[in-house]
């Protein structure tokens, strides 16, 4: 076998077993233009849900910034996953359905998350919330 051809086998071996499966194992955190994206959100939904607290959330952004900034996702191999913020903790199970184009989430309490895919390496995971409709890029802490 010629050098080249070795090499081409060792690269494909290399490139194959990086799959959103293995991807996604460990913990992952909200990118930052994300977190100011869904400080945004979270404080227009609010506003629109009780008007009467929208200048105690304005107040209080900092805090809101702070919390989301804490938010880490560690997606485990045996297909489960604990989420961690300042204010609470939640697990459950996750996995990808519809050829790996949707990543779906169980908590323990029985809530379902489904988010399309578009993309997932070993530092970046992209995703489509679609209760929100929103795009959610996550990275490495």
């Amino acid at each position: 076998m010629s050098v080249k051809t070795i090499l081409s086998l060792a690269i494909v071996v290399v490139l194959s077993s990086f799959t959103p499966d293995t991807d996604i194992i460990g913990e992952w955190k909200l990118d930052q233009k994300t977190v100011d994206k869904t400080v945004k959100g979270a404080i227009e939904r609010v506003d629109k849900a009780n008007p009467a607290m929208a200048s105690q959330v304005d107040n209080n952004k900092e805090v809101v910034v702070e919390m989301v900034q804490a938010l880490r996702m560690n997606f485990k191999a045996d297909h489960t996953f604990n989420m961690q913020s300042k204010e609470r903790k939640q697990s459950g199970k996750w996995n990808f359905i519809n050829n790996g184009h949707e990543l779906r989430i169980i908590s323990t309490d029985g809530k379902l998350r489904k988010d399309s895919v578009l993309e997932i390496t070993a530092t970046r995971m992209v995703l489509i919330n679609k209760k929100l409709s929103d795009t959610i890029v996550y990275i490495r802490p």
